[in-house]
């Protein structure tokens, strides 16, 4: 009797997971509860800002978006778009993916279902806003998480996933052959830590694991095969290069064509202007994209959004980033800050007088500070070895007494 008790418990433990994967997904969007508790790890991470699924409200909602990172990717990372989306009065829930929480422990034990759930539960907590607001409900998401919507989509849930409109920057739908050579490295088990070169201040963890890839691909291989849902065709814009180092360009738009997705219109992305970051894969935000190219990939999503600067009369903003040793003195010295000011400055002013064919003048600095999950702009760049600027602009005669 006791051999046999302890082979149901056995078969309990087993069954246990998927038992309540399949009661996440059989709730309405209804009864879920209107926080975000479920979405976070099992012990608070230190790093809440930076790893941990937050709302950003925007002060007169037109929109309301979910938001996501790609594959080890903090949710900062997506601060370019959250303030892109803020200015046009979108406000955004950012959902941290499970595994890259804060805690690499979780990063190792992470499957398809575990972003399924977490995914299917934010959808619902921004679906339940912009309907108590009345507005529509649209989709940013980056590699990884481009995958991931559409493979929630697909799962049979009680309320079904549909957004109004959708931007996916290179969103993983078909990795170059040579990307899922690192499945070679299996061998070594779910746990072991694959290292990466995206740079520190968009990743969550210095390398990504074997489970977490082995996720990424079964959801690969599943969109692949399975028949997509007419509610997925809604005007969709995909940026990415031709250069991609990751995602093939050709198979995407293949797979597009034998999904019948007549309404996702993809844009190719060249890096031009002021970026730092040299990969392909990404282009997130001015930094990464370059100044010129950002702008224009800002038009575009204005378009397929049909939104435009709440008021564009009252500021233009730039924001440059150093990353490195000081030339003199400590980290961030008088060198380090006034090159990124120097920078911030032009590219604000350069904005503002060719949107509005005025002379403009900067007229506000925010130093070595960035935003937070609660809108306030808090101050740490310092001791980690970075500087920050952010410079604001307007025309010279605005706002004159």
């Amino acid at each position: 009797m006791g051999k046999f008790s302890g082979g149901l418990s056995l078969l309990a433990c087993l069954l246990l997971p998927a038992v309540l994967f399949a009661g996440i997904l059989r709730k309405s969007c209804d009864e879920f509860p209107n926080n975000l508790a479920f979405l976070e790890t099992v012990s608070p991470s230190p790093y809440t800002k930076d790893y941990q699924s937050h709302w950003v409200h925007a002060q007169n909602e037109t929109a309301i978006a979910l938001v996501v990172p790609g594959l080890n990717n903090r949710t900062s990372a997506m601060n370019g778009v959250v303030q892109y989306l803020r200015e046009r009065n979108i406000s955004s829930l950012v959902l941290a993916l499970d595994g890259q929480r804060g805690d690499i422990e979780e990063m190792k034990h992470v499957r398809p279902e575990d972003w399924q759930k977490s995914f299917y539960y934010a959808y619902c907590q921004a679906r339940n806003r912009a309907e108590e607001v009345n507005e529509k409900i649209v989709y940013v998401g980056y590699s990884l998480s481009g995958l991931v919507m559409v493979d929630s989509v697909l799962q049979d849930t009680e309320t079904a996933i549909q957004f109004d409109k959708q931007i996916l920057f290179v969103p993983a739908l078909h990795p170059r052959p040579i990307t899922r050579l690192v499945e070679l490295f299996g061998i070594f088990g779910k746990d072991f830590i694959v290292n990466g070169l995206t740079p520190e201040r968009y990743r969550a963890y210095p390398g990504t694991s074997m489970a977490a890839y082995e996720a990424l691909f079964r959801d690969v291989d599943f969109v692949k095969k399975t028949s997509w849902p007419s509610s997925l065709n809604v005007p969709t814009n995909i940026f990415i290069s031709p250069k991609d180092e990751l995602v093939q360009l050709e198979g995407v738009e293949k797979l597009l064509d034998q999904k019948g997705m007549t309404n996702w219109q993809i844009e190719l992305v060249k890096k031009r202007g002021d970026w730092t970051e040299p990969y392909n894969h990404l282009i997130i935000d001015r930094a990464s994209a370059g100044n010129l190219e950002w702008k224009r990939i800002e038009r575009l999503m204005d378009e397929v959004l049909g939104v435009q600067l709440d008021d564009p009369q009252v500021r233009y903003s730039s924001e440059w980033e150093y990353t490195g040793p000081a030339l003199i003195g400590p980290a961030c010295g008088f060198f380090e800050n006034n090159r990124v000011k120097v920078r911030a400055a032009s590219q604000a002013v350069q904005d503002c007088e060719q949107s509005t064919h005025q002379k403009c003048q900067v007229f506000e600095y925010d130093m070595n500070s960035r935003e937070g999950s609660d809108g306030i702009l808090y101050r740490d760049y310092r001791s980690r070895g970075y500087c920050r600027a952010r410079a604001y602009a307007r025309p010279q005669t605005a706002h004159k007494s």
